[in-house]
C-alpha cells in the first residue's frame, strides 16, 4: 500500500479535491485552478522546467489562502484586486502550503504569483529579477485563465495581443516569449484555454519525489492531506474555524471507544474531515442561519452533504466514505436531510459524525 504508486494516485486525487473545493462558488463549480494547472504545466514543459508537474500542483492551489474572503478570489481578480484584504491572499497561501513539508518548495512561487515585472504587484512589489520564473509562470497562467473567462470570443490572435500587452509588465519579456510561442506554434493550445479540462493530466509525468513524502505511511498522508482540506474549507465562515478538525476528533474517539466491528476509527476520522467540504457551495447569508430544519434553509445548504459525497466518491482509496458524508445531516427519525434516512438507513460512522458535531455547537462551536 506505501508504494510509490499509490502515493502518487493518493496525493493527486486529494491535491485536486482541495482544487475542487476551493472553486466551489455558491453552487458554481469554477475550475480556475484546475486551468491554471494545466496552463502552468504547459509553460513549464515549454521552457524545459525540470519539474512541470511541481507547476501543475502549484497551479491547482494557488488561491488557497482566500477562502477566507468574502468572495472567491477569481472575482477580486477580475476587479483588478481593489479589496487589499484580497491581496493578502497569496501571502495567506504561502504559509498555509509552508506546514506541509512536501508543498515547502512552491510555497514561495504561490506566494509571489501576483508580482509583477514592473514593481507594482503585491505582496511585496518585487520587479524583474526578484520574482522567480515559477512565479511568473504561475502568474501568466492565472492572468491567462481571467483573460479568457471576459471574452466569450476568445481568438488565437486575443491570446497573443494579451500576451504580448504583459510582457515587460506583468511578467518577464522571457515568460511572455513561452506563453506566445506555446499559443503561436499550434493553435490546439488554444484548447487549454477554452476547452474541456484534461481529466487525466496531472497523471502525466508525475514523479512522486517530493521532499518528505516518503517520510509518511499512507494513513500518515491521508490524514495529513485531510487536516490541510478541513483546515482550508473551514475558514470560508470565521465562526467555523477548526470546526471539522474539532468535529473528526470527537468522532474518532467516539469511534474508538464503541469498539464496534462494524466501525473503522479511521474512516469515521477521515469522513469527519472532509464532512464539510460541500458547503464551500453555500451562500455565505446561508450560513449565518441557525441550522434547524427549517423551510427558510436554502436548497443548496441541503444539498451539501450530496455534494460532499459527490466529491469524495471520486478519491481512489476513500470513495467508500462518500456514504457517510452523504448521511451526516441524517437524523435518526427521518426528518434530516437530503434524503430523510432514519434508524438503520443512516450508516453508524455518520450517526457518529452528527452526534460529534452537534456536540461540538453545544460546547460553544458557533451560533447554531
Amino acid at each position: 500500500m506505501d508504494n510509490c504508486g499509490t502515493k502518487k494516485g493518493l496525493l493527486l486525487d486529494i491535491i485536486t479535491l482541495l482544487s475542487k473545493t476551493l472553486d466551489l462558488d455558491e453552487g458554481v463549480k469554477l475550475d480556475h485552478g484546475q486551468r491554471v494547472g494545466a496552463l502552468a504545466r504547459a509553460l513549464a514543459s515549454s521552457l524545459n522546467i525540470v519539474r512541470p508537474d511541481l507547476l501543475y500542483i502549484a497551479g491547482l492551489l494557488h488561491d488557497i489562502g482566500g477562502m477566507g474572503l468574502n468572495d472567491h478570489v477569481l472575482h477580486h481578480a477580475l476587479h483588478s484586486f481593489q479589496d487589499m484584504e484580497a491581496r493578502n491572499h497569496s501571502s495567506h497561501g504561502a504559509t498555509i502550503l509552508a506546514s506541509f513539508r512536501p508543498f515547502a518548495g512552491i510555497a514561495e512561487w504561490v506566494r509571489d504569483h501576483h508580482e509583477r515585472y514592473d514593481g507594482s504587484g503585491f505582496p511585496a512589489a518585487k520587479s524583474k529579477q526578484e520574482i522567480g520564473i515559477e512565479a511568473g509562470i504561475l502568474h501568466l497562467a492565472d492572468l491567462l485563465d481571467v483573460f479568457h473567462r471576459t471574452d466569450a470570443n476568445l481568438t488565437q490572435d486575443k491570446v497573443l495581443q494579451f500576451i504580448d500587452h504583459q510582457s515587460g509588465r506583468a511578467v518577464s519579456p522571457a515568460v511572455a516569449a513561452v506563453g506566445k510561442r506555446l499559443f503561436a506554434g499550434d493553435a490546439a493550445n488554444m484548447a487549454l484555454l477554452t476547452g474541456p479540462l484534461d481529466k487525466q493530466m496531472h497523471l502525466r509525468d508525475f514523479s512522486p519525489d517530493l521532499p518528505g513524502l516518503q517520510e509518511f505511511t499512507h494513513p500518515e498522508l491521508i490524514c495529513q492531506l485531510l487536516w490541510l482540506i478541513a483546515h482550508v474549507t473551514d475558514k470560508k465562515h470565521q465562526e467555523r474555524q477548526d470546526h471539522s478538525i474539532k468535529v473528526a476528533f470527537y468522532s474518532h474517539h467516539i469511534a474508538k471507544a464503541l469498539n464496534s466491528p462494524d466501525l473503522a476509527p479511521m474512516d469515521v476520522l477521515w469522513a469527519a474531515l472532509l464532512h464539510n467540504i460541500g458547503l464551500c457551495a453555500v451562500p455565505r447569508e446561508d450560513l449565518q442561519l441557525d441550522f434547524d430544519i427549517r423551510p427558510e434553509i436554502s436548497l443548496t445548504y441541503r444539498q451539501h452533504p450530496h455534494l460532499t459525497a459527490e466529491l469524495i466518491a471520486g478519491i481512489r482509496g476513500l470513495s467508500h466514505l462518500a456514504p457517510i458524508v452523504a448521511a451526516h445531516h441524517e437524523y435518526y427519525d427521518g426528518t434530516g436531510f437530503p434524503l430523510g434516512l432514519k434508524r438503520g438507513q443512516i450508516p453508524l460512522a455518520a450517526q457518529i459524525i452528527a452526534l460529534a458535531n452537534t456536540y461540538h455547537w453545544l460546547t460553544g462551536g458557533a451560533v447554531h
